[in-house]
């Protein structure tokens, strides 16, 4: 009989050795069957907590657009920039 197929990829990375120290410790308890459990859900956290911040901040990006827009609508120099900008847009369609 042909040997298990292996679904899941290998990486190597360099950890402090704090780190490492955690991740055996916690591969031997029985919240985790191995070291590479520990590392597969502390990234897997990482990433969730990571894409949620970097969507949160974007959000705020565009949260502020209308504040800017006003901002520039109270000057001279910023209607003229808007002005300038739209046009702009408009010669690229």
């Amino acid at each position: 009989m042909a040997g298990a197929i292996k679904k899941k990829e290998q990486i190597n990375a360099t950890v402090s050795p704090w780190i490492k120290k955690r991740c055996l410790e916690m591969a031997e308890t029985p919240e985790f069957s191995s070291v590479s459990d520990v590392v597969s859900q502390a990234l897997s956290e990482f990433f969730g907590r990571y894409d949620y911040i970097k969507a949160k901040e974007s959000k705020e990006r565009e949260d502020r657009i209308p504040d800017l827009l006003n901002a520039l609508m109270k000057t001279k120099e910023g209607q003229k920039w808007l002005q300038s900008a739209f046009k702009a847009e408009k010669e690229e369609i």
